[in-house]
């Protein structure tokens, strides 16, 4: 059966889960890829302030959860960064097909989705190469598929310069993402500078097993 083939018995959660990572900008309701930011008019319409410092361009969360840094760097290059070599992006991808794709979950207008590898541990790694990134937020976004399916439940954000990682922000059984279309941006606190940014999963999905499945993400922060 093909993972796509929505044919699998629903898998609920344990009650009594809840998330410890802290609170998240959550967006429109279920079923809709353009929900309205639960955001006062004011913080959703603030003006985008990129101010070019000693330590980089500053890129804040202003309430549109995808004009960060990845956007940024699209609009430098008119393109995907990815297929301009901007960044590099990598992922334990599901088979071939799916790794081609993967570079399409920057674009923030993108409809499909990507698909990891049925295995613990599943990752997407995005290097920025010839820059470093400070977080300070990050959004990420699910795939079209109903509530208590394959989206993302528990995860880690990692940063590396190189050598080891270092865990930057964690969610444990969260709900932020059980529905298609969910978008949510999740605030980082005390970061420091990373040229590689890691998503990781660290325990099983809503339906239970280890595919990790995502339509979008993007950074917040400083650019180096």
């Amino acid at each position: 059966m093909s993972i796509n083939e929505p044919m699998l018995p629903r898998r609920f959660s344990l009650p009594g889960e809840d998330d410890d990572g802290g609170s998240a900008y959550q967006y429109g309701r279920t079923g809709s890829q353009h929900g309205v930011p639960l955001l006062g008019e004011d913080e959703f319409h603030a003006i985008d302030v990129r101010s070019h410092g000693n330590n980089g361009i500053e890129i804040p969360f202003n309430g549109d959860p995808f004009n960060g840094i990845i956007s940024h760097l699209s609009a430098q290059c008119h393109d995907n960064p990815a297929k301009k070599g901007l960044v590099s992006i990598s992922g334990n991808s599901i088979n071939p097909n799916y790794t081609a794709t993967l570079p399409h979950v920057l674009q923030k207008d993108w409809t499909g989705f990507w698909c990891s590898a049925n295995e613990p541990n599943s990752y997407i790694t995005i290097d920025f190469l010839e820059h470093r990134v400070k977080l300070t937020h990050y959004t990420l976004k699910s795939y079209n598929a109903s509530s208590e399916w394959r989206h993302m439940k528990s995860w880690v954000i990692e940063g590396s310069n190189g050598t080891s990682w270092k865990e930057i922000h964690r969610i444990k059984r969260g709900n932020y993402l059980n529905g298609p279309y969910k978008v949510a941006t999740f605030p980082v606190r005390n970061a420091a500078f990373y040229q590689t940014i890691r998503i990781k999963m660290i325990g099983p999905n809503h339906y239970g097993d280890y595919n990790l499945f995502l339509m979008g993400l993007e950074f917040f922060g400083v650019l180096e």
